[in-house]
């Protein structure tokens, strides 16, 4: 299996969360995102990837999309964005 069919199926995972969590159907999941900088970074794989999961990829995408920028539920205390993640 190559690197790239793993990366997809990491996607289709987190899709699969995005359904869940959000309560929204599957193709409007995939669109969304599909769309994403969340998806594009996994997508790009490497060693940063490697070593998520997709409840990983699920948090930098709602994250993304409460506030604009690919980050994690603990890049964001009290509602701000820590300095080092708005350069």
């Amino acid at each position: 299996m190559s690197n790239k069919s793993i990366y997809q199926d990491m996607a289709d995972e987190t899709i699969r969360v995005i359904t869940e969590k959000v309560h929204i159907e599957p193709e409007q999941a995939r669109k969304l995102f599909l769309k994403s900088q969340t998806y594009r970074i996994l997508m790009q794989g490497g060693e940063y990837v490697d070593h998520l999961m997709p409840f990983d990829f699920w948090d930098q995408w709602k994250d993304e999309r409460l506030t604009g920028n690919p980050v994690f539920t603990v890049d964001i205390k009290n509602g701000v964005l820590k300095e080092e993640d708005l350069d």
